[in-house]
This record gives C-alpha cells, structure tokens and sequence, in this order.
C-alpha cells in the first residue's frame, strides 16, 4: 500500500503496475493489474475508486489541466473520466476495440488519439472540455501491424506515430477538423522521447536517445 505522512492508501493484490500526478491537483492516479484505477487524494489521505472496465486496465493518460483521465483496458473499452473533485465520473465508454497500447491527450485539450494492436489510429475530438462519444476517426496501419507509440508536440498541432520495430514514423497534423497523415519521417534506432514544432510549423525537432 501507499504511505504518506502516515496514512495508508489501497493495497494492490496483484502489486502497482503505474502511477502519475494530475497536474494542478493534490491528487495521483494509480494502477495494478486489476480492472480498478484508485485516484488518491495525498493531503486528505482518502481515495476512491474508478471502476469502468470489465479486465484489466493496461494504459492512461490525462489532460494538461488534470481535469479528464483517458483509460484503455483488456477488454477493448477505452472510457473518459471527468476528474471534478467534487464527483468524479466516467463518461459513456467511448469506444470498444482491440486493447490501445499507447494513448495520448494532445496538450491543447483538442484531441484523445490511440493506436491499436493491430497498428490502426483513432482519434476523437475534445469539444468545450468534452470528450466527443461520437464515432472516431478511424486510420489504416501504417506500415506493419503492431501498436504505436505516440508523441504529441507541445502546442497538440503535430503527432509522431513510431512503431516498435519501424525506423520510421508518421508525422500526423492535427491542425484541422480531421487529422491527417501526412508522410514518413526517418528515426532510425534512436528512442524518441519528445517533439518540437515552431510556430510556424515551418520545421519539426525530435529529442531521442539513442540504445547504448
């Protein structure tokens, strides 16, 4: 179980598997290897419990301001969750698929993206602090047929779908009403860790590091 200060948070029968803070908030987010994510208040040393999903949830991610959480579970469900202090809530499951490996809030608050198992992308548009329950936009693989990982610009206009094994990524636009795939980008080996876009959206940067 958690300790802080001398008070004792949910014990996980199966061991923590991830945990992060919300920004903005006292609150961290959690999970094991059940269908549960506990959402612990530190100061208050209180915590509750978002139940949504029917296996395991495998993967999360949150808004920049804290205010939704975004999870993906073995049952192929992925759910939005309104963090409001006051009441949390989940959202109507937003759509059920094969189980998402990596997840991702775009840090303007416009767009919930995931890749699937199968390689394939779908996104929904995040309308006045909403996640849309609207059907996504659906995207082919793009080379092989394993999940992605993804990685958002700064300013949520670019993102990067790497492959596990690719040596090249797709750079999408989500500068539209629609994102967009527009081409491949050579990476290489390198571990990308994060990108950069001016303001222009004249150039594009990537931070790697590179397996030694």
């Amino acid at each position: 179980s958690f300790q802080n200060f001398g008070r004792n948070f949910p014990v996980f029968p199966d061991g923590l598997v991830e945990f992060m803070a919300v920004p903005q908030s006292p609150f961290v987010i959690t999970r094991g290897k059940d269908n549960t994510v506990r959402w612990l208040n530190l100061p208050q040393g209180n915590s509750l419990y978002l139940r949504g999903h029917d296996d395991s949830v495998t993967v999360f991610a949150h808004s920049q301001e804290g205010r939704w959480l975004i999870t993906g579970a073995a049952d192929g469900t992925v759910r939005a969750w309104n963090l409001n202090p006051l009441s949390p809530s989940s959202e109507p499951s937003l759509y059920r698929a094969s189980t998402p490996r990596s997840i991702v809030i775009t840090p303007d608050n416009r767009w919930f993206a995931a890749s699937l198992p199968d390689g394939s992308m779908r996104f929904l548009p995040i309308e006045e602090g909403c996640v849309s329950n609207r059907e996504p936009f659906r995207f082919p693989p793009a080379n092989g047929h394993e999940a992605a990982s993804l990685f958002s610009s700064a300013d949520g206009r670019w993102l990067l779908e790497r492959g596990p094994q690719d040596q090249n990524a797709s750079l999408w636009s989500l500068r539209e009403k629609k994102p967009a795939r527009l081409f491949q980008l050579e990476v290489g080996n390198a571990n990308i860790e994060s990108i950069f876009a001016n303001q222009a959206g004249t150039w594009l940067a990537g931070q790697m590091k590179q397996d030694t």
